[in-house]
């Protein structure tokens, strides 16, 4: 098995390029593909979304049917595929063609965050704005196609996979599901990898103090294209998002006395936006060098999460007032909670100090469970992942 092909559902980027750590396994003489799906899952995206920093890696194979993933599939065998876009209605047809040709795939699970979904309260005006779109077929034949998913998957009528690839220790429950021939490799998150490039470079410098706001781009993110938007509380008010966040951050930069900086999301777009943080600065692409030397960090539940904690920096939770009452509350109160604390919503009588999470106990407790286990090695993602399948590979034969 010298090929490794990443199934993926939006288009490939120069971030990507280096997250799959393309050019280690080159060198490892390892070939390379892309197997880009976005036509045949996500057909809308590309129509509303122009991605950052497109990737002109030549290794890319555009997939806009179930024909041609079969066809690729026929024409590599002794592939070992890398599964970036999960079980559900629009993606059976991946694992039947895997089953057709008994293709052996690893499942990626580990960026994980801890889920809280369901613990909110809908509010009724919510619940009301939902009822068009219950009412379309489309949504009822979608919820129909994804239980007979989970039914043929507890049949084997599809492929499972062979390996799931892990960062922390916290349950990994993925579609298809595993079975007993499953093995799991405990790696660390691919943030991890970032940490260590950092790490490498000495303390980071601090001309001055700040608190860094760790961007989600939210609510105008691109996977609510993939998802639906559904549980996007600012779907009809992105401007009454971002007003809000500038009072919040005005409030915590008067307590604090230290400027908030914008770390940028990856697929952030602000340059000439509509909507923003006012004056304050916007950094792209260091988001990890930004929290090494940040005096506080500022978040609502991102996944870059896994920074603060591994530099040990003080967390406050941001809660804007839109937020309450949906999906999102309940994902930043859960990870608030795991630190201790509640979220910052910038009411009156309710101070900073009772919601700043500082690095204790709990901060070794989210790094054992979610990003990196305490005997996984201090080596990159993909090098792991290489040695353990490549050298499993070797011994089975």
């Amino acid at each position: 098995m010298d090929r490794f092909a990443f199934l993926i559902q939006t288009p490939f980027s120069e971030r990507d390029y280096k997250r799959f750590g393309v050019d280690l396994l080159l060198k490892r003489g390892i070939k390379v593909d892309i197997l880009d799906l976005t036509k045949a899952i996500n057909p809308g995206y590309c129509a509303s979304y122009q991605v950052n920093g497109a990737s002109d890696y030549k290794g890319v194979h555009k997939i806009g049917s179930a024909q041609d993933l079969d066809r690729y599939v026929q024409a590599h065998p002794g592939t070992m595929y890398i599964d970036f876009i999960g079980g559900r209605a629009k993606t059976y047809f991946v694992y039947q063609i895997f089953k057709k040709f008994r293709s052996v795939y690893a499942v990626f699970a580990a960026n994980p965050l801890p889920g809280f979904a369901g613990k909110h309260k809908k509010r009724p005006s919510a619940i009301l704005g939902k009822l068009p779109g219950i009412l379309k077929v489309q949504k009822y034949k979608e919820k129909a196609f994804y239980y007979l998913f989970l039914i043929a998957d507890r049949l084997g009528l599809v492929q499972k996979p062979a390996y799931i690839l892990a960062g922390g220790l916290s349950p990994v429950n993925c579609v298809p599901s595993k079975n007993r021939n499953t093995k799991t490799i405990y790696a660390h998150t691919l943030d991890y990898d970032i940490y260590l490039d950092q790490i490498k470079k000495g303390p980071a410098e601090k001309s001055r103090d700040y608190a860094v706001f760790l961007d989600e781009f939210f609510p105008l993110h691109p996977d609510f294209l993939v998802q639906g938007d559904e549980n996007n509380p600012y779907k009809q008010d992105a401007a009454g998002y971002f007003s809000q966040m500038r009072d919040i951050f005005g409030k915590i930069e008067n307590e604090l006395k230290v400027p908030v900086v914008i770390a940028a999301h990856p697929r952030a777009k602000y340059d000439g936006a509509k909507y923003g943080y006012g004056d304050r600065t916007i950094v792209e692409g260091r988001t990890c060098e930004l929290a090494a030397g940040a005096k506080y960090v500022l978040l609502h539940s991102s996944t870059s999460i896994n920074f603060p904690v591994l530099f040990k920096k003080p967390m406050v939770f941001i809660m804007a007032p839109g937020i309450k009452g949906s999906y999102y509350e309940s994902q930043i109160s859960g990870m608030a909670g795991m630190f201790g604390v509640i979220p910052y919503t910038g009411e009156p009588g309710l101070g900073l100090e009772e919601t700043m999470a500082r690095p204790a106990g709990s901060f070794g407790v989210y790094k054992e469970s979610y990003i990196k286990t305490e005997g996984s090695e201090e080596k990159y993602f993909w090098e792991i992942i290489a040695d353990k399948i490549l050298g499993e590979i070797k011994e089975n034969n």
